[in-house]
Order: structure tokens, then C-alpha cells, then sequence
């Protein structure tokens, strides 16, 4: 797994803190946290396979190319994945 992070330029910093992200090598399975609430929100562009997650125990969803976690009430379950390339 590679994970980079970078400051944002200048007109950017007030509202984004960093620019960071994950990828995966080839044939790497990589298991993803369960991202706890907190107070931020997270921005994510996937440029590989969108994150899968687990919702109460139900049926995996898929998120979107391009999708916002704002976790305030409880944690959300990631699940494991081959092929991770994201920028957050």
C-alpha cells in the first residue's frame, strides 16, 4: 500500500486541511478501517474500484466514484478490497 499526502495550495487551505490518499500494489488485498464520527468531513475521488461498506449488517453497498462521509452518529464498516486508488 502507498499513501501520499500533500498541503493544498494557498487559495484552497482555508477550507481543505490535506490532500491525501491510498493505493494499493497489484495482487495486494488490503483491509480497509472502520472510520469512527468525528467532527470533519471527507471528500473521496476514486480513480480504482469505490470503497464497498457494510450498513447494519445488511447487503454490501457500493459507493460512487465520488462520495462524502460526514460520520457523526456511529462507525462505518469498510469493506476489504484488491484495488484501491483514492484522493481524499
Amino acid at each position: 500500500m502507498r499513501a501520499f499526502q500533500f498541503l493544498p495550495i494557498d487559495g484552497l487551505a482555508p477550507y481543505v486541511d490535506r490532500i491525501w490518499g491510498w493505493e494499493s500494489v497489484r495482487g495486494e488485498r488490503v483491509d480497509l478501517p472502520v472510520l469512527l464520527p468525528g467532527t470533519g468531513a471527507e471528500l473521496y475521488f476514486h480513480y480504482r474500484t469505490p470503497f464497498r461498506r457494510s450498513v447494519g449488517g445488511g447487503a454490501p453497498e457500493t459507493c460512487s466514484v465520488a462520495h462524502l462521509f460526514y460520520i457523526r452518529q456511529q462507525p462505518l464498516e469498510l469493506l476489504s478490497s484488491d484495488d484501491v486508488g483514492f484522493v481524499a
